[in-house]
């Protein structure tokens, strides 16, 4: 949707850690599910598997406790 994403630490009164999700490695691109950040890659040339990378990145100055944080992102593939 191109809103920030949000990775829990699943404690029991959990901290957040926001973060976005790009199409591109300088990160100016957002991965979203409609508008600018929808991916459309070129029609495939063959039925090979493919691959595509997604970058993250968090952004600084979040006052969260050190530890490890996970989220969940589904894919819609349509084709």
């Amino acid at each position: 949707s191109g809103t920030t994403r949000a990775m829990s630490d699943g404690a029991g009164s959990p901290s957040y850690l926001s973060y976005e999700i790009y199409q591109d490695s300088s990160r100016s691109t957002l991965w979203a599910n409609s508008g600018g950040g929808l991916f459309t890659p070129a029609a495939a040339p063959s039925r090979a598997a493919r691959s595509y990378t997604a970058y993250g990145r968090v952004p600084a100055g979040q006052d969260t406790p050190a530890g490890s944080f996970t989220d969940s992102v589904t894919a819609t593939v349509n084709f």
